[in-house]
């Protein structure tokens, strides 16, 4: 049979297709297989894949490790993994490392952090840790998912450390292999300190001495670094300056060592003699470059270095077969022979020859110190250093060369407990070349981190990574060239004949670089940067020619100083890594105390062990000015960094006792520099620092400079004619021009000096013999005749300053006319015979050369104009360090301030710019700070700076610390802080700072919606008592944003609290609140009382225009559809729009008057808002837009909608009385008189109320008013107009009362002959004048027709005398807006007067109520009572029983008026502010209830006013809702106890059935809704 074989080699399942269409090569559907990638015969073919199985449980590891990566090595048949305890908090999103978190962990006793590698061997199921330490620091954060393994080599990233790699076959053989950063990282440790080519020691004397030529010292261990033949030099501890006697220009070497004294010996033939104390410092110095040309048992090749200028360096090769990079390289190694000096006929050979013969190199044995990263013997263990590559570079070499690979057993066994390896060069040839990669590879391109890793074949490659970390901006320093220090560097004697070239352009520039060789840019000096002394600001300079001629002995060359003024800072705090700038901060950063200060000082130290792993120091007692005590009581730390002697840093393990005693123990041998400074006297201040490593930060630095200007020449000539030669006198001699001196010279070229000074062959002509030359020149030195009595010929030093001469003619002397046929001082021109070039030189410098008759041949030096290079690049010195050393020496050589004291930042939104208070933060207070002191690097506190400087003189225009403030935008916000010093003497707080808000500041205060504008950095330099600004100091706060709130009345008014319930707003229905009542109101302007004022949390200087007020609770809308929301409000201004519905006649008085009621409204004020919402009247679906710093403060807010009122211009006079007198209304009071004593007299009287000056009469009503029936003169007055403005439309909130009086006198004077009187009344109502006049509807819903029913008469008492009155009072109310008709027709009786007469008052709010001749409202005596509010009385029980009416009144309430006729509701208190909550609704009979106290009306007559009703009560409860739509015809507002007007609740008196067209109030006497509301005033007093 046929055999079917396929491969499978595209390796792809096919579900698409049928399975007759499946290519080869893919498969339909497989499980637990793979397909074969080999290159075999077997490639493609299928095999099952091995399933999993759990291993037991071996992990070499507690269960509180995770596993955060894996790779699985199938060659060797087991898994590694990597794995920790750690979880990294990412504190503001920057890093932690696990090592930091250990520090604390430790000093708590709680468990340790660790991370490690391990490796499972699925042959035998082990599993065990290869590598571990918290160096590691992995976090459970960051996996592990970039894994790679080639051959034996892993490599491993996780985006949190730099990639990594170890040999894994060496972790698995020696699990303790790797330990530290730099052994794992794939980036190598990089060298940073170049070979050193001097030998230092430094000491004090044990014995003083006076005029001697010794030095004792302690021990002769103590010097056992000391060689017979180095120079000495020392400092006093008084002042810092040199020894007498001891300087480097005494040129005092060591000449014997007994046991410990040292002899010293002079160059000269004079002995020494100095004057030393215990305190100062002797430091001696030996160059390593030596000449041992005399040494017969010296194996170098002595003329190999003669003609060579070379440069030496170094590089570490590791175990893994990788290179470090170069280390800096030296500067050249040379000392000229004679040591540059010219002796005897040398100046004389110079312009013969026009070369300086003795300027070949005299040095032939250079013995290199090769700083090591710790001692010999670690080596290979601590940084897998393998051997060392001594490196060759010449100067006019790209070929950089090894002199020889020292293997690291060799340096192991001789320098095992030194970080020093010495390398005796002896002039030989090296041997092997680096290659063009080696050259040019200045660092390691390895990323700084990387998400992800690959390979291809032995390439590793990263994707997703940063490569390079964020440099600083600039770093402050100040350049210059100055003489050698020859106290303070040494570079005196390493380098004795180099100089800084003078009339040159030098770039001085900073480069740092991590521990791994990652370098920055070149950082250069802030260009603002003032100039300090001779020190230039910036980073630029230019090295002139000197204008005076130093003192050869003293002078040893020009070097180019930095004064680095600040600290380098990187980060957050300087020294913290920044993750969101990129900046890796400091690799040690100082450790900072409680205080801030950052180093710790001591008097007195000394080593406990013969290591130096056991330090001791005592700390002053007094202040560095020997006043009052020390308060600096700073030490290291346990888990702190010291500078190692053998290392970079030793960490320290343990720390006891205190200022008289302090151990410190650390896990590897102290710096000595620890030690007190030998420089520093006993009993006074010597600062060190304790730090903490960030093994990401900048670690070293190295000096660059950029000097373009590079070759030049000197021309060594035999000597310069100033001037013209004489000339002869015959006939046909030469005539030179005259008064040339000083402005032409003339000058031989012979030699090299023709190539020097070339001619210009450029457009020239073939027989032009004379030619120019372009090249500037410079005159350094000139020939000189001293004239006098014993003249003699001489050279010196010149000074051309910034001017150059230039060469305008060169010609052999015969062409010149110079000849010595031609001139008479032939001795001027050397070698005058022979014809010789002669340059004619026009001298723009000045005079310079000797004139004609007294000038001979003697050496004269111009310079060349230097070449510019094109190469715009910086290049690389010798001057490099550590960081953290260079920082060290800015704050000890520092007298000014280095740090500040906590200040205590507290700055909340509504302090006050004004306010007097003088806590920190505080409403009343406008200190934003407490007190702080800057400090000095120990960490005193100064409290003699600024005003207090001895040093203020110098600073005529101080006005206070340098103070900036700039928000986080940017901004620059100074102008509204100030910064107050307290200088008042005896202060507790004397000479410190504080800083508060400026009183003139506008707008300071005030939390917008960019959270940016509220955060602030400040910045303050201070002036010290030395008169030394100190760096700027940042620290940041943020104004605390307050909450906004309400204040009563006006600005600055104590907050409302937040929840509470508002005053009432009250106001009347429709007519006032149609147009906006006022609720907060957003402005800065005082307000009226009854107002409420709004803050943003602010002072009194607030800005508002981001803080608004909302709705967020209110009552439901009343209908669905057809209406907006009742509540409105606009955000900005806060004022509150209640809207009017519109709404049918039939409605007009429902619920006790349509919009009368409460409403509770709850609204939030809310600041920092991005967006106040729509401008105009909102709803509360417009909440605005907030920001994530908004805060709000919420309010309960209750609005009162009283009844509304009539208008004034409506109301009438009360008339009490007819016989009144209004002149202002002749016609209001009508009357008609019968005098006789039978028969009646009778008169129409009308009135309306309209809009009009005038109406036309209802047809049916009489035609005329005014006159007597039946009289035939009468006339027609027609009706009168009450008041003056109509009740308008279209619904009025008001409903007016109408008092329609009668009343009838007696005529006669004594004698009652039964005289009475009567009047009909009739009332006619139309909406507008427009419309025909029909039957007035009252409040209680009755529809008034003019029928008999209407035509009451007045009773008719008979009246007893003329002194005596009755009256009667039919009172109606009326809320439908429209004209209404009156009119009475009055008859009078017997002897009687009846006069008529209409009061118009406002229902709700009455002012007059008549009462036997009296006003009410007017007598009552008692406040308030019968006049504001009037008492009622109800039933307190609620049932339809027929027996209300006469059940007692025991419930007692406050209505608007006393006629329970046209009561509208009942209150619980005489404000009409509160409802009675307690009562249920439902039928109750109520009363007026007079009682209180009156000026002429007696409470009897009072009573008169009662008339007990019946009527429906009922409630109604507001819902409330936060939503724009929810709708409740029954639960829009609340309303308690009010008479219920609805048709629908409507009561039949008697049965208490709802029916339609029943009464509202019933009248209790007659069982009578129809029945007006009378009050007859019987026979009172005129």
């Amino acid at each position: 049979m046929a055999e079917i074989k396929n491969t499978f080699l595209k390796s792809k399942m096919n579900k698409d297709l049928d399975d007759r269409l499946i290519p080869n090569g893919e498969y339909r559907d497989a499980q637990n297989i793979s397909v074969g990638k080999s290159e075999d015969a077997d490639v493609g073919a299928l095999e099952n894949t091995i399933g999993n199985k759990k291993a037991a449980n071996l992990k070499p590891y507690a269960n509180t490790f995770d596993i955060i990566g894996y790779y699985s090595d199938n060659t060797n048949n087991r898994i590694i993994t990597f794995v920790t305890n750690y979880t990294d908090s990412y504190v503001d999103g920057h890093a932690t490392y696990a090592s930091s978190a250990n520090e604390g962990r430790a000093a708590a006793g709680q468990d340790l952090f660790d991370c490690h590698i391990c490796v499972f061997n699925r042959d035998n199921n082990s599993y065990s840790k290869v590598v571990s330490g918290d160096f590691l620091n992995f976090s459970k954060s960051d996996s592990v998912l970039g894994v790679s393994l080639i051959e034996d080599l892993l490599f491993f990233t996780d985006n949190r450390n730099q990639p990594r790699k170890i040999n894994i076959a060496k972790a698995i053989s020696d699990p303790s292999y790797y330990d530290a950063e730099h052994n794992v990282s794939v980036a190598k440790y990089s060298p940073f300190e170049p070979i050193s080519l001097l030998k230092i020691a430094k000491h004090k004397p044990s014995a003083a001495t006076s005029s001697s030529k010794t030095i004792t010292f302690a021990s002769a261990s103590e010097i056992s670094d000391v060689e017979v033949g180095m120079t000495v030099i020392a400092q006093s501890a008084a002042d810092a300056s040199a020894i007498v006697g001891l300087k480097a220009s005494d040129f005092v070497t060591v000449e014997s060592i007994t046991g410990a004294v040292v002899t010293t010996k002079k160059q000269a033939s004079s002995d020494p003699s100095f004057t030393l104390t215990v305190n100062d410092g002797v430091v001696f110095l030996k160059s390593t470059m030596s000449n041992e040309e005399s040494n017969a048992q010296w194996p170098g090749d002595p003329k190999f270095m003669e003609e060579r200028f070379i440069r030496f360096s170094y590089r570490f090769k590791f175990d893994d077969g990788e290179h470090s990079l170069m280390a800096p390289f030296t500067q050249i190694a040379y000392v000229p022979k004679q040591k540059g000096y010219f002796f005897k006929d040398d100046e004389d050979s110079a312009f013969r020859s026009t070369i300086v013969d003795f300027m070949s190199n005299e040095i032939n044995n250079v013995k290199l110190v090769v700083p090591l990263p710790t001692e010999g013997n670690k080596a290979a263990s601590d940084y897998k250093i393998a051997s060392i590559d001594i490196l060759y570079k010449e100067s006019d070499g790209l070929i950089i060369k090894v002199l020889e690979s020292v293997n690291v057993s060799e340096i192991s066994s001789s320098f095992s407990e030194t970080n020093q390896y010495i390398y005796d060069y002896q002039s030989r040839k090296p041997f092997i070349n680096l290659t063009e990669a080696d050259v040019t590879r200045v660092y390691d391109k390895v990323p700084v981190k990387a998400f992800a890793q690959e390979t291809s074949g032995n390439r590793i490659m990263y994707a997703n990574f940063y490569d390079k970390y964020t440099a600083p901006e600039n770093i402050d320093y100040n350049v210059g060239v100055f003489d050698k220090d020859t106290l303070n560097d040494y570079s005196f004697l390493e380098y004795p004949n180099h100089t800084a070239k003078q009339n040159r352009n030098y770039q001085v520039g900073f480069v740092l670089s991590d521990k791994f060789g990652r370098q920055s840019p070149v950082i250069l000096s802030p260009i603002e940067t003032s100039p300090t002394g001779n020190l230039i600001g910036g980073s630029t300079i230019y090295h002139s020619y000197p204008s005076s001629n130093p003192v050869v002995k003293n002078w040893f060359g020009d070097q180019i100083q930095v004064k680095v003024n600040r600290t380098i800072a990187s980060g957050i705090n300087g020294g913290q890594p920044n993750i969101n700038t990129g900046e890796p901060g400091l690799y040690a950063l100082p450790i900072k105390a409680a205080n801030k200060a950052e180093g710790f000082s001591i008097a007195t130290a000394s080593f406990l062990d013969s290591e130096h792993k056991q330090f001791q120091f005592t700390q002053p007692t007094t202040k560095p000015d020997g006043s009052g005590t020390n308060k600096s009581t700073n030490v290291p730390v346990a888990g702190s960094y010291l500078r190692g002697a053998n290392t970079d840093y030793v960490k320290v393990t343990n720390v006891t006792g205190s200022g008289s005693g302090v151990v410190v123990i650390a896990d590897g041998p102290i710096s000595d520099a620890y030690l007190k400074d030998v420089f520093t006297a006993t009993g006074t201040h010597d600062i060190k620092f304790a730090y903490k490593i960030n093994p990401i930060g900048w670690y070293s630095y190295k000096v660059v400079v950029k000097q373009s200007e590079q070759e030049y020449y000197n021309c060594y000539l035999p000597g310069v004619l100033d001037g013209y030669p004489t000339a002869q006198t015959a006939t046909g001699s030469p005539v030179y021009p005259t008064n040339e001196n000083g402005k032409t010279a003339h000058v031989v070229l012979i030699n090299d000096n023709i190539n020097k000074v070339p001619r210009d062959l450029v457009e020239v002509g073939p027989e032009q013999k004379q030619y120019r030359s372009s090249v500037e020149l410079f005159g350094r030195v000139e020939n000189f005749y001293t004239g006098g009595a014993s003249p003699t010929y001489i050279n010196k030093q010149y000074y051309p300053g910034r001017k150059f001469d230039l060469v305008s003619t060169i010609a052999q002397a015969s062409e010149l006319a110079t000849s010595s046929a031609e001139i008479t001082t032939p001795q001027n021109f050397y070698q005058l015979d022979t014809d010789p070039l002669i340059a004619r030189v026009s001298t723009l410098s000045g005079e310079f050369g000797t004139l004609a008759a007294n000038m001979v041949p003697k050496l004269a030096v111009y310079e060349t104009k230097p070449q510019a290079s094109l190469l715009d690049i910086f290049w690389e010195t010798s001057t490099s360090g550590l960081i953290s050393d260079l920082n060290e020496d800015v704050l000890t050589g520092f007298t000014g301030a280095v740090g500040i004291t906590a200040v205590g930042f507290n700055y909340s939104e509504d302090q006050e710019n004004t306010g007097t208070g003088t806590v920190t933060g505080n409403e009343d207070s406008p200190w934003i700070t407490n007190y702080f002191y800057p400090l000095s690097a120990e960490g005193e506190e100064m409290i003699s700076s600024g005003l207090r400087s001895a040093a203020i003189g110098n600073v005529p225009s101080y006005t206070g610390p340098d103070f900036t403030v700039n928000d986080a935008t940017g901004a620059d916000v100074t102008n509204k802080f100030t910064v107050y010093q307290e200088t008042t003497s005896g202060s507790s707080d004397i000479g410190a700072y504080r800083i508060r808000l400026a009183s003139g500041a506008s707008g300071a205060n005030h939390y917008g919606p960019d959270p940016q504008t509220s955060q602030f950095t400040f910045k303050i330099s201070f002036y010290s008592n030395a008169g030394e600004w100190s760096p700027n100091f940042t620290f940041q706060g943020s104004m605390q944003n307050e909450n906004p709130a309400l204040q009563q009345n006006s600005t600055g008014t104590p907050d409302i609290a937040t929840g509470s319930q508002l005053a009432d707003i009250k106001v009347k229905a429709v007519g006032t609140i149609q147009n906006g009542a006022e609720i907060p109101r957003l402005n800065n302007v005082p307000i009226a009382t009854s107002h409420i004022h709004m803050t943003n949390g602010a002072s009194s200087t607030e800005k508002l225009e981001d803080v608004g007020v909302y709705i967020t609770s209110k009552p439901k809308k009343k209908y669905s559809s057809g209406a907006s929301d009742l509540f409105k409000v606009i955000h900005s201004t806060t004022r509150l729009n209640m809207s009017r519905y519109n709404y049918s006649y039939t409605e007009e008085d429902l619920y006790g008057g349509f919009q009368v009621g409460h409403y509770d409204l709850q609204v939030k004020v809310k600041d920092a808002m991005a967006d106040l919402g729509n401008t105009g009247y909102q709803g509360i679906e417009d909440s605005g837009t907030e920001t994530d710093d908004t805060k709000t403060s919420t309010y309960n807010q209750k609005v009162i909608v009283a009844p509304g009122s009539i208008a004034d211009t409506l109301k009438t006079t009360c008339v009490v009385k007819g016989d009144q007198n209004l002149p202002s209304e002749p016609h209001r009071i009508e009357g008609v008189s019968n005098i006789s004593n039978t028969g009646q007299k009778s008169m129409y009287a009308q009135w309306y109320i309209g809009g009009g000056t005038s109406i036309t009469r209802p047809t049916t009503a009489s035609d005329w008013s005014g006159s007597v029936e039946g009289d035939p003169n009468a006339t027609d007055l027609g009706p009168f107009r009450l008041g003056t403005t109509g009740f308008s439309a279209p619904q009025s909130a008001g409903t007016i009362q109408l008092d329609l009086m009668t009343e009838v006198r007696n005529n006669l004077v004594s004698a009652n002959i039964g005289s009475t009187g009567k009047a009909e009344w009739q009332m006619w109502y139309r909406p507008n004048s427009s419309a025909q006049w029909g039957s007035p509807v009252d409040i209680n819903g009755t529809t008034w027709s003019n029928a008999s029913s209407w035509n009451v008469a007045s009773p008719t008492p008979g009246i007893s005398s003329a002194t005596r009155i009755s009256s009667e009072n039919k009172v109606l109310g009326f809320s439908r807006a429209g004209e209404y008709f009156i009119q009475a027709y009055m008859t009078a009786y017997k002897q009687a007067t009846t006069k008529t007469w209409v009061n118009v008052n406002d229902a709700n709010y009455p002012t007059c109520i008549p009462c036997f001749g009296k006003n009410l409202v007017e007598d009552a005596s008692t406040s308030n009572r019968d006049s504001s509010y009037f008492e009622h009385e109800y039933s307190t029980g609620s049932n339809d029983q027929n027996n209300i009416c006469s059940s007692s009144l025991s419930g007692l309430g406050y209505a608007r008026t006393p006629y329970p006729c046209l009561v509208t509701q009942i209150y619980a208190n005489g404000s009409f502010t509160a409802f009675k909550t307690s009562l249920n609704s439902g039928r109750r009979a109520y009363d007026y209830k007079p009682g209180g106290s009156y000026t002429n009306l007696t409470t009897t007559q009072v009573n008169t006013l009662k008339g007990k009703r019946l009527a429906n009560f009922g409630n109604i409860t507001q819902v409330s809702t936060d939503n724009a739509t929810d709708f409740d015809v029954a639960g829009w507002k609340t309303n308690l106890f009010y008479v219920d007007s609805s048709q629908s609740k409507r009561l039949e008196y008697g049965t208490g059935t709802a029916t339609t067209g029943s009464a509202t109030r019933i009248d209790c006497s007659s069982n009578d809704n129809t029945r007006l509301q009378s009050y007859s005033f019987n026979q009172y007093a005129i």
